[in-house]
């Protein structure tokens, strides 16, 4: 018998599919982001192509995990708070899916060699996290990768901006997240030289590199520390700058460089050359990082210092309040350096009440003065305050995995800290990469003492009014304190425990029966992996949040696990979706086919039809009625997974699959059918009439096609998926099951 049933549809052309790239000339890069997109394709490198590194590419140190899209082509309406433009950026993701993994964006050219290069773009940084902007080399003897050597690169650390080439950091730089910043980077690789300019303000210039041929400029980021957040970059270009004519050392006179803060912090006992006993009082320069390399270049063109003709470029002299000088240094090359200022004394003889630092820039015939730094002792070591932690609100933000909340914390007598507190100490151990981290740093702990959030950059007094901890629905403390520690002295001062306001927090309880798992787009995870039995969680949740729930089965050593529904505020077998407005309590059922609970199917011996709504898992059943065999995915989340699965039979049966998809061909009807000697072939039923997927079987299914399929890449409209289970041989009876999702 003749029965036309609509049948699942799949379109040959799904398989061929591939992310646009924009590509450009070999002699210049110009990317502006015209078309919205996401590319995450393994690279190939072609010269003068914008290129995305993938999942597949293992030449990389890091390297992007898990099914979320590291690059996005994004439009400033999709994106929460204020962005780079108006229009069109690439949006490079940091989401814990990548946590400690990282993700890069190459633009690449291999024509660059002998040459000056001019490498321009806009940047926002949504968080402070750490971001990068490499320069490397960009040949290799093998086409499809660029070499290692990285030429200089500009990085990120905390709330700073550093700089670094061949001799290491030559220049670094507060920023605010979601602030724009424009960079146009000089690179002169005949002069082995580079330059900064930073909204136009020239950073520094011929700071040395690297003498390497240049094609590959990186934007990326690298870890995730306990925020999510994403860099914006857009207008990005990469041209040839012939003459080489940015700022260079004729120029630098015109540089305008703040005094010195200098600050005294603390004294060391050594024996001098001659057999006495000497004190050395140290030193520090807070603001060093604001000079550039160059300040302290050897410049054997000036006059020498005694007997070394390589003298550096800037002198630093130590006077005392009544102008005596007491030591200097004519060979500092490096800014860092002024953190290790000195002047000594006998042991028992007195320091002056107070010392200044000249710096002479003799290029360009200039003073810097500092301020007059008191010697005083009691001043250095103190016992710290104990700080009075307040809690001031909270604030919802979203990211590309899920809905978070920073909850904001103040020290309200941040007055009590002296300023020599948050100083950069490069000479104590670095945060991170960064080697310029506070000599105090701030940590945020929840009442169980788990480390919640730090501060290891404050840089003054007034930011421990700015503190902050994010955290996701789900994991939301009820009290949290901060400690703070100054490494230079090793003391530490704690807070009182400060509440999470009740009007801030709702009560989740979570109960999986069965062998599975909950969890949520917010981070929360809830696991039982008993199918007997169940488990019951609970999470403090932000009060007024909505969060996602998705339902994920557990397979045993003899079962394979299903989900069956929800429950509790949760309702139907998807996704579920709830509005948080008080406690709250869901739960979530899972069923198994095999040991201990078998599920088997009586061969259909009448015409029975069940519709179902769209799930993105297959759901087994001890009834047919309740089976939905044939899944679409997460379809809200962007792809489409075909995924087929049913329980066994207690006879054999015909399987026969198929898509209508009205929006492409609303008449046709395509089947799946086997193909040899493995796999399957859509074909049209116009043509082979019905044609079974799987006969004469008796044991459990599960089949997935296709991996996934991006929903952008399908015609808006209705697609219907059927699954017909018949006798063998015969059409006695069957079981239809029909299932309907839309595309927007």
């Amino acid at each position: 018998m003749e029965r036309r049933f609509g049948l699942l549809m799949l379109i040959l052309s799904l398989t061929l599919f591939s992310f646009p790239i924009e590509t450009f000339g070999v002699e210049t890069i110009s990317a502006t982001f015209d078309n919205p997109q996401t590319a995450t394709t393994a690279p190939v490198f072609i010269p003068g192509q914008v290129v995305p590194t993938g999942d597949n590419f293992s030449d990389r140190p890091w390297k992007i995990y898990g099914a979320q899209e590291a690059f996005k082509v994004e439009n400033s309406s999709t994106i929460p708070g204020n962005t780079l433009t108006t229009g069109n950026f690439l949006r490079i993701v940091d989401s814990d899916d990548y946590s400690a993994h990282g993700a890069y964006f190459d633009f690449y050219d291999r024509s660059y060699d002998n040459m000056c290069v001019k490498v321009s773009w806009d940047v926002l940084f949504e968080e402070t996290e750490d971001y990068f902007f490499y320069f490397r080399n960009g040949r290799h003897d093998d086409q499809q990768h660029p070499a290692k050597s990285v030429i200089a690169n500009i990085y990120t650390s905390g709330n700073w901006l550093l700089f670094q080439s061949k001799e290491g950091i030559v220049f670094r730089t507060t920023y605010k997240a979601r602030e724009p910043i424009h960079f146009d980077v000089y690179l002169d690789l005949a002069g082995n030289k580079w330059a900064v300019v930073m909204n136009n303000r020239l950073l520094f210039n011929d700071a040395e590199i690297i003498d390497d041929p240049f094609g590959l400029f990186i934007p990326g980021y690298m870890h995730d520390h306990d925020l999510d957040g994403a860099m914006e970059v857009d207008n990005i270009s990469m041209a040839p700058l012939e003459p080489c004519n940015w700022p260079r050392q004729e120029d630098q006179c015109g540089l305008e460089l703040p005094d010195p803060q200098l600050t005294f912090i603390g004294t060391e006992t050594y024996t001098g050359g001659d057999g006495n006993q000497y004190v050395r009082y140290k030193l520090l320069v807070n603001n060093w990082t604001q000079y550039p390399l160059e300040l302290f270049a050897p410049s054997p063109n000036l006059p020498p210092c005694g007997l070394n003709n390589n003298a550096s470029r800037t002198w630093v002299d130590i006077e005392d309040q009544d102008g005596h000088r007491l030591y200097g240094f004519c060979a500092l090359n490096k800014p860092e350096y002024l953190t290790k200022l000195w002047f000594a004394k006998r042991v028992g003889e007195d320091p002056p009440s107070a010392v200044r630092i000249i710096m002479k820039d003799r290029l360009c015939n200039r003073e810097y003065r500092s301020n007059l730094a008191p010697i005083d002792m009691t001043n250095v070591c103190r016992d710290l305050p104990v700080p009075i932690l307040q809690f001031t609100g909270a604030e919802n933000y979203t990211t590309s995995s899920g809905n978070f909340t920073r909850y904001n914390l103040t020290v309200t007598n941040w007055q009590d800290f002296w300023p020599e507190l948050f100083v950069p100490s490069p000479d104590l151990p670095p945060c991170g990469l960064n080697n310029e981290a506070s000599r105090s740093w701030i940590d945020i702990y929840d009442a169980d003492n788990n480390r919640l959030y730090g501060f290891c950059a404050l840089g003054k007094p007034e930011n421990l009014t700015k503190l902050w901890f994010s955290a996701s629905a789900g994991k939301v403390p009820g009290a949290v304190k901060v400690v703070i520690t100054d490494r230079l002295c090793n003391k530490t001062a704690e807070s009182s425990l400060v509440e999470i306001p009740a009007s801030q927090l709702s009560r989740l309880t979570i109960t999986v029966e069965g062998s599975g798992r909950v969890i949520s787009d917010s981070g929360i995870s809830c696991t039982n992996t008993q199918i007997a039995s169940s488990g019951t969680c609970t999470f403090n949740v932000d009060s007024g949040k909505s969060i996602t729930f998705k339902a994920v089965p557990i397979n045993g050593d003899d079962y394979t696990s299903s989900f069956v529904g929800w429950g509790g505020a949760c309702g139907g077998s998807g996704n579920c979706t709830i509005a948080i407005g008080g406690d709250t309590a869901i739960s979530a059922k899972f069923a198994a086919i095999g040991r201990p609970v078998r599920l088997e199917l009586p061969v259909p011996t009448a015409p029975s039809v069940f519709t179902y709504d769209p799930v993105a898992e297959p759901q087994f059943a001890a009834k047919a009625s309740e089976c939905k065999p044939f899944a679409a995915g997460d379809i809200g989340a962007g792809n489409i997974n075909l995924k087929v699965a049913l329980p066994p039979f207690n006879g054999p049966v015909d399987v026969y699959l198929g898509i209508q998809a009205t929006p492409i061909s609303p008449l046709e009807i395509f089947l799946l059918v086997p193909a040899q000697p493995f796999g399957y072939n859509i074909v049209p039923y116009s043509s082979s009439g019905l044609a079974a997927w799987r006969t004469s079987i008796t044991e459990s299914i599960s089949q997935a096609f296709f991996g996934e399929i991006p929903v952008n890449s399908l015609p808006a409209g209705p697609y219907t998926l059927y699954t017909l289970v018949t006798p063998a041989g015969s059409f006695s009876g069957y079981y239809l099951w029909i299932s309907t999702f839309t595309i927007p």
